[in-house]
């Protein structure tokens, strides 16, 4: 099967008053038969929820996410700024169309002493 690979570095500014913003490192996997032109769109927006939007994903939700605690490797530190060894947080999650049918298969890596997340299974 082929696939699309997104990986990008994004800004966070802390809502808690942190002095710098953090660097929010990802990589998307996306079905090509899917989403042909995906490529593009994700180049026009840089926003995958547009980009499905233009591929006729009007709504998605996630499936499933597992977080797992890491040491940074030398990029990943490099990326996040903090010293190679240090504790990350690595997010997997699956988003699937209204159609359960997996659109996207996310990574993401977190400074492990730099975010808070929440999880409340009362909100929907």
């Amino acid at each position: 099967m082929t696939r699309w690979r997104w990986t990008r570095l994004r800004w966070c500014t802390s809502t808690t008053g942190s002095v710098s913003p953090t660097i929010i490192p990802s990589r998307s996997v996306f079905p090509a038969a899917l989403f042909p032109d995906l490529p593009q769109a994700l180049r026009r927006s840089a926003s995958v929820t547009h980009a499905l939007a233009a591929a006729g994903v009007t709504d998605y939700t996630r499936a499933s996410t597992r977080l797992t605690a890491r040491a940074a490797s030398a990029t990943q530190a490099l990326h996040l700024r903090i010293a190679e060894g240090a504790p990350i947080l690595r997010s997997v999650g699956i988003n699937v169309d209204g159609s359960a049918r997996p659109v996207e298969y996310g990574r993401t890596w977190f400074a492990g002493d730099r975010v808070t997340l929440t999880f409340d299974p009362g909100q929907v």
